[in-house]
């Protein structure tokens, strides 16, 4: 399966199973599954998610192990394992009790915003909030090294 944003929707395979509000790629954002309102924010230590209908996603920022977080689903517990693309793009594997079951990678005319192919159904809401997130994570990695040794964090 794959899922890429295009108009402001997050399509299946070319469908549109989620709509997106503006600022989607911001902070805090929201997007809409079933008619169901999902809102999105980044708190201190990790990025949230939240449905009106009481569904809960999170995704802490585990400091010991970054390139490694872990969300409680209705699948189970999956991981989000960050690797790099031979052209140094932030790219993320999925992985559900060890076995990579999708790949995050940046997608579009300019390789901007990322998309998810995924090897098994996965529910549009838990893959709008995966797709928020990896773009999150990725405006806050460590781009380059100034003149001045010290370290800087792209925005985003």
């Amino acid at each position: 399966m794959e899922f890429r944003w295009e108009d402001g929707a997050l399509r299946r395979d070319g469908e549109a199973v989620a709509l997106t509000e503006r600022g989607f790629w911001g902070r805090e954002a929201a997007f809409e599954v079933d008619g169901v309102r999902w809102t999105l924010r980044t708190e201190r230590d990790a990025l949230v998610a939240a449905g009106e209908d009481g569904g809960a996603l999170r995704l802490d920022d585990r400091r010991l192990w970054p390139a490694r977080r872990s969300l409680a689903t209705a699948l189970g517990e999956l991981d989000l394992v960050r690797t790099t693309s031979l052209f140094g793009a932030l790219c993320f594997d999925l992985e559900h009790e060890g076995e990579r079951i999708g790949r995050i990678a940046p997608h579009g005319p300019w390789r901007y915003r990322p998309g998810l192919d995924a090897d098994r159904p996965l529910d549009p809401a838990l893959v709008a909030f995966l797709l928020w997130a990896a773009s999150r994570i990725d405006g806050r990695r460590i781009t380059r090294v100034p003149a001045g040794g010290g370290m800087s964090a792209q925005g985003g």
